[in-house]
């Protein structure tokens, strides 16, 4: 997979129309946009000035640019003039040409941080602390996979012929409603509202944090890590419809969306393809969510190769297998007894959140906070909510 990444820099490398794109361009949109309204003035709602307000903006931009850009229209034609399928006849692994392709994007987006940085830094005299420059580029440039998940998401499920302009139609969008380009303070009320929901904005908002000494928001980083799981459950959903695939084996445990969220997704799009789940948690509440997703199969890890080679086969005759151990498990736990509302809160105060810090989260007030965790934990028969959502998440309820 090392070659296949080198191979993916090394023809970004060279094509001089991306790097002015996502390299250069970002730079001379600062200088413009940064001249345009003034160096020193500050940017209503933040105490940042405007090149400073800028520089986060264009370096996300930038960013944007280089993994989305680059890597959706690539895919696509790749799909078409059969060099995914020649791939998948060597030793690469079956996630790895995904994974070049991110990995590779993600390299090339680094630059396009960095030269911004230096432009503002250099040009507009824009001072920061050694530390907020570092997690400045560090939160910038990790954020930026979650758009180079929706460039391979896009690249899998639109045409040759298409994906040039849905790219560029959710490029453009994204980059203007998330507030890339002009101050989303500036929008009006409904389109603010829209704008506090889309992944750039949230993106931008984690540098302008940084830069401001302030703890990102808990909303902002929900966002990105929500929509993260939306477009690599895109790359799972696309998979089997470039490959054919009459069985799929899933993880409880991936990366990106789970087991359980990718059947619910392939059941709805692709019913003919059957689902096994596999898990080395032995939780009944998983059992009963995967069952309810759509799953034909659910058995544990360590089951012999035998065992899951003749549960494929009876899924594939129309047959449903589970394992004998857990569906009694299930049997003698019961049904989940948390509401979806309950679920959401205990997830959220897994971390140790305070009832407050929940509550700004989930847009609730304090009391229905208190009321919902009340509740959960005396239908767990727990002592307290750290309790009860450790209860929750052992017996696959979470």
């Amino acid at each position: 997979m090392n070659s296949l990444v080198k191979l993916e820099l090394t023809r970004a490398l060279r094509n001089r129309k991306f790097m002015f794109f996502s390299v250069i361009y970002p730079s001379v949109i600062f200088l413009l946009a940064s001249n345009q309204n003034g160096t020193d003035g500050k940017v209503a709602g933040t105490q940042l000035t405007v090149a400073a307000y800028v520089m986060v903006s264009m370096a996300s931009f930038g960013a944007l640019t280089a993994v989305l850009m680059g890597n959706s229209e690539r895919i696509a034609k790749e799909r078409e003039n059969g060099w995914v399928r020649q791939l998948r006849l060597t030793t690469l692994p079956g996630r790895g040409y995904v994974l070049a392709k991110t990995a590779g994007a993600a390299v090339v987006s680094l630059p396009s941080i960095v030269v911004v940085f230096l432009v503002a830094a250099v040009v507009k005299d824009v001072r920061l602390d050694a530390w907020q420059w570092l997690a400045l580029t560090a939160a910038i440039w990790a954020g930026s996979l979650v758009f180079a998940a929706l460039g391979v998401a896009i690249g899998y499920l639109a045409s040759g012929d298409a994906v040039r302009p849905i790219t560029m139609i959710i490029y453009f969008a994204l980059s203007l409603l998330g507030g890339l380009w002009f101050p989303s303070s500036g929008f009006p009320a409904w389109l603010q509202d829209i704008a506090e929901w889309l992944p750039t904005h949230a993106y931008a908002a984690l540098g302008r944090a940084i830069e401001q000494s302030q703890a990102p928001r808990a909303q902002d980083i929900a966002i990105l890590v929500a929509f993260f799981v939306l477009f690599t459950g895109g790359e799972v959903l696309a998979a089997p419809r470039e490959h054919d695939v009459d069985v799929a084996l899933l993880d409880i445990e991936m990366p990106g969306a789970t087991g359980i969220e990718a059947a619910a997704l392939l059941h709805a799009e692709l019913p003919a393809v059957k689902l096994v789940i596999l898990t080395t948690f032995g939780r009944p509440g998983y059992l009963r969510s995967a069952m309810e997703a759509g799953a034909d199969a659910f058995l544990v890890k360590d089951a012999p190769a035998a065992q899951l080679a003749e549960a494929v086969r009876k899924v594939l005759a129309g047959e449903r297998v589970i394992d004998p151990t857990l569906a009694a498990a299930a049997l003698a736990e019961g049904a989940n007894p948390l509401t979806d509302r309950e679920r959401e809160v205990l997830r959220a105060a897994e971390d140790g959140s305070t009832n407050a810090e929940l509550a700004a989260a989930l847009h609730l007030s304090q009391g229905t906070v208190r009321n919902y965790l009340s509740t959960a934990i005396q239908k767990l028969a727990v002592r307290n909510r750290a309790e009860a959502a450790r209860s929750a998440r052992e017996k696959g309820w979470l």
